[in-house]
């Protein structure tokens, strides 16, 4: 699903893969005495929450094009954080997935869906 850069581009777990979770584990487990991905993450992800607990909104922050694919990237962390028992990573999603999570939006705005996903109990 999606644009042909994102499919392009996406975590997954190899050719014609639908799902990211063990690039992701690999994401949070890369060792390189100059490089902590798992850390890159936890602090992009604190600044962008940072920014949204002041109020800036989501669509402003981001972009709109941008706002599904970093929810993606959200869920994705979160599900295989949980997994993998990383609860700093877990709850770092967490917290900046409450601000994607807006029960006055429709499905017809173009975005994943999520007001209807968190009824329905996806989230």
């Amino acid at each position: 699903m999606g644009s042909y850069q994102n499919q392009r581009y996406c975590l997954r777990d190899g050719p014609g893969a639908s799902v990211g979770l063990e690039a992701a584990r690999a994401y949070l487990r890369f060792d390189h005495p100059e490089v902590n991905l798992r850390e890159n993450y936890l602090e992009a992800v604190g600044a962008v929450t940072e920014q949204l607990r002041r109020g800036v909104p989501v669509e402003k922050l981001l972009g709109k094009v941008d706002v599904p694919k970093v929810y993606s990237s959200l869920r994705l962390f979160e599900k295989t954080s949980l997994e993998e028992k990383d609860m700093q990573v877990n709850r770092a999603c967490k917290d900046a997935l409450k601000f994607f999570i807006q029960k006055d939006r429709s499905c017809a705005n173009g975005y994943n869906c999520f007001s209807c996903c968190h009824k329905k109990g996806n989230m």
